[in-house]
């Protein structure tokens, strides 16, 4: 399985890691022109297959500011590919149009279904304002899935051992993607195909065993053709670079748990904060939190689209599932707390602004491992579970046909790898534990748009930092 993974790495065409945000915006790229009427049209194929990364995409990003791994920071896959200079799958088909070639077949997948409906709801917001020819948008897809669904449906449409009818491959939250799957994937690619790796390489890695977009980003330490497939891109579309969450976020990737526990306690930064915990329960702190932070979209009557982007204004982040101040317990105090504020008409069962995390897979319902749905009152009065499609449509389901799910007022800091709340609070155990580290930290902190308050025990934030993931899992090596 490595060295299939190994092999295959050598077709990667570009490497997004450590952030994804871009560096120094590039030039506007210039509009490509239509092939010539008496061009012959060049193969897709072997359009892709002749082009180097440098002569393909990187030549568009010369002169910007990248930099190394340890200069990144955060940003949103809706940054990457449609910020308002630098589109890299624009930049792919103008690529193709300028050489005469076939618009090549681009595919979009990822590794949960709410990453591939935010991949899918970014490219869908953002192709009518491209600025580019009506032909380069037409070849940008409209449509994302999971790698699990990519490769189920090329197994029933194509046979097992086919290839994936594609010439490139972007995979977005690559962090996410465990070794086994990853392999997988890069098996089932056809020889001339390239792939777009994007993730945070400083992020929790795959639950499942590997980590291997770190493994592979860290072949830009040794000159080779994969080293040279890597860009680091540095600047944060999600917070200005000079506030505290920056700052915190850069202390924290360092190991530097002097300067973050500084970060935290200086009032020149007020967008983060460390609070202390209560020994049991909530403390005041985060009680005041959790019921300023609810309670617009628990009073909202709008539409559903609406009254979720109120939820994503606030959420609580744990480190464990189980225990004191694990997801458990945690949301079981949370539901009993908006309850005696007034804010929730019972605290059991499907009482409406009851906000549901859907945790497996459901391909009947569309509905996926990741999305974030509400209890509401349907024309009968009879509360249902709504969630809104990528198609912005309004879906409400009786809960018996729903797949697993669980309370979402806290979620664990794995669950929240993907997505993005304005404010954060992170509630930390009480005692040490493996898996309290530095990867965890970094990927709460960075969930927050607006504000991060840390929950926890200086100390236990210091030793955090100090505490990294380690995974010996062969692949860098076979890759040096």
């Amino acid at each position: 399985m490595l060295k299939k993974l190994m092999l295959s790495a050598a077709m990667s065409a570009l490497m997004v890691s450590g952030a994804m945000a871009q560096a120094s915006p590039p030039a506007d790229p210039p509009k490509a022109a239509a092939p010539k009427a008496d061009a012959a049209p060049v193969d897709a194929a072997k359009f892709v297959a002749s082009q180097s990364a440098d002569q393909w995409v990187f030549s568009k990003f010369k002169g910007t500011d990248v930099l190394g791994p340890d200069d990144a920071q955060v940003g949103d896959v809706n940054d990457i590919l449609f910020d308002k200079q630098g589109k890299i799958l624009a930049l792919i088909v103008e690529q193709a149009l300028a050489h005469s070639a076939v618009v090549p077949r681009i595919a979009l997948v990822a590794p949960t279904g709410k990453a591939a409906t935010r991949l899918q709801s970014a490219v869908l917001s953002a192709k009518a304002s491209l600025a580019c020819d009506q032909c380069v948008r037409e070849g940008i897809p409209e449509t994302a899935t999971t790698i699990h669904r990519a490769l189920r449906t090329r197994t029933r449409e194509l046979g097992a051992g086919a290839s994936l009818n594609v010439d490139v491959l972007l995979v977005d939250e690559a962090s996410m993607v465990d070794l086994e799957l990853m392999a997988d994937l890069f098996g089932a690619l056809p020889a001339h195909a390239r792939v777009i790796l994007l993730g945070d390489r400083n992020q929790l890695a795959s639950v499942e065993a590997g980590a291997v977009l770190g493994d592979i980003s860290g072949a830009s330490a040794t000159p080779s053709e994969l080293a040279q497939s890597i860009v680091v891109l540095t600047r944060s579309y999600r917070y200005a670079a000079d506030s505290g969450m920056a700052e915190l976020a850069r202390a924290i990737q360092a190991g530097d748990a002097a300067r973050a526990l500084a970060v935290l306690a200086d009032p020149a930064y007020p967008d983060v904060s460390l609070e202390q915990p209560a020994e049991r329960g909530l403390s005041r702190a985060l009680s005041d939190a959790i019921v300023a932070g609810y309670q617009p979209y628990l009073e909202s009557t709008g539409a559903l689209s609406d009254v979720l982007r109120a939820f994503d204004g606030f959420r609580v982040l744990c480190a464990h599932r189980r225990g004191e101040h694990g997801v458990e317990v945690v949301n079981r105090s949370i539901i009993q707390l908006l309850f005696e504020r007034g804010l929730i008409e019972r605290a059991q069962g499907h009482f409406p602004g009851r906000a549901l995390l859907i945790t497996e897979n459901d391909y009947r319902n569309q509905l996926w491992n990741g999305d974030v749905g509400l209890v509401r009152r349907n024309a009968l009065g009879v509360p249902v579970a709504c969630f809104v499609g990528s198609d912005d449509r309004v879906r409400e389901l009786g809960f018996g046909r729903l797949p697993a799910y669980e309370d979402a007022f806290a979620m664990s800091v794995h669950k929240s790898q993907g997505s993005e709340v304005d404010d954060v609070a992170l509630l930390l155990p009480l005692e040490a534990s493996r898996v309290l580290t530095r990867e965890l930290l970094y990927t709460a902190v960075t969930r927050a748009r607006r504000r991060v308050v840390i929950h926890g025990r200086a100390a236990l934030v210091a030793r955090a930092i100090a505490n990294r993931v380690a995974r010996n899992t062969g692949l860098s090596d076979l890759l040096a």
